[in-house]
């Protein structure tokens, strides 16, 4: 009878995704190296943006994440309170009497 293959043990897992990472952040700094080389204000354009990316992040943060979820609370808030008001009048008007008839 012939021996069956033995089960093989699984080879580790490359970090195929981190070293891709790497490679394409090495390049881009070795591109803006010689970019700057070539422009000396490549460095101040490259700041500017910098600067501009983080504020751009923050006021998608506080408008679109923080605000947006105060003004949703608000508004639940008013409408809870609306509710309880009407509630109130539908109550007292069921409890007065109708004063309108003689």
């Amino acid at each position: 009878m012939p021996k069956l293959p033995q089960k093989r043990e699984p080879q580790p897992d490359v970090p195929t995704v981190p070293i891709a990472l790497l490679v394409t952040l090495m390049v881009s700094f070795a591109f803006f190296g010689l970019l700057a080389v070539i422009l000396p204000g490549a460095g101040m354009m490259a700041l500017t943006m910098f600067v501009l990316g983080v504020f751009f992040w923050l006021q998608y943060v506080i408008w679109g994440k923080w605000l947006f979820g105060l003004a949703v609370r608000m508004e639940h808030k008013a409408e809870a309170a609306e509710r309880q008001k009407e509630e109130r009048m539908a109550t007292n008007q069921h409890q007065s009497p109708n004063t309108d008839s003689p």
